[in-house]
């Protein structure tokens, strides 16, 4: 807490949450305006869940995961450029305000995370100002060549006024190649797919700025 708010970030409290699957140890972080995100990566948190993500890489084609960070200065370099490309790109997604390193085997970075309900809590069907929010949010991720490869249920966020949002950065790359974003929409696919009920036929009726070619571009 004391090094983010040195950075001039106004935390009034810090209050634990869990540990997830990367390794970090998360944090509920209090300003004045609302609340915070704040993740805490360590060494040997990190070098277990890059153990993790390299048996995956090993197992898996290229595509379906991103290679773990050699350092953990890098993981969270990669962290923080992914969170401004989103929110460049106009994505609505967790926004890293503050980045710092906490002595020399830990570092700390605060998001300011976007509202919503996820489509694994949506009551009923998905209108159809929010599926085309879906295949908008689609087909800006593929023209910016941004993947994010955690597109289930519990990260696609909904609000009342038919917006849409990423409750998380997901494992992404910026500048990523056909087969990484084929993947990426087969997935959203799914998750729609899922998530609508009676109207499922609505998932074929998506606009055509979100069909992917066999040539990796949108018609």
């Amino acid at each position: 807490a004391a090094v983010l708010v040195a950075g001039g970030l106004p935390l009034t409290r810090l209050e634990l949450i869990d540990a997830n699957d990367a390794g970090d140890r998360r944090y509920v972080g209090a300003v004045p305006d609302g609340q915070l995100d704040v993740h805490v990566i360590d060494r040997d948190t990190f070098g277990l869940a890059s153990g993790r993500r390299l048996l995956r890489v090993l197992r898996l084609r290229s595509g379906f995961t991103r290679p773990p960070a050699l350092t953990l200065r890098s993981e969270v370099e990669h962290r923080t450029l992914m969170g401004l490309a989103l929110h460049d790109a106009g994505i609505r997604a967790p926004k890293p305000v503050a980045v710092s390193e906490v002595g020399p085997f830990s570092a700390v970075i605060a998001y300011d995370e976007p509202q919503g309900t996820p489509l694994s809590e949506v009551d009923g069907e998905l209108d159809d100002a929010r599926l085309a929010a879906i295949w908008r949010l689609a087909g800006t991720l593929h023209r910016r060549r941004l993947v994010h490869r955690q597109l289930g249920p519990s990260t696609i966020l909904v609000d009342d006024r038919g917006g849409v949002a990423l409750s998380r950065l997901g494992s992404g790359d910026v500048a990523a190649d056909d087969l990484s974003l084929r993947i990426d929409l087969a997935q959203l696919l799914t998750t729609v797919a899922l998530t609508v009920t009676s109207g499922g036929h609505k998932v074929l009726g998506m606009p055509k700025a979100v069909v992917y070619s066999h040539r990796g571009t949108y018609l």
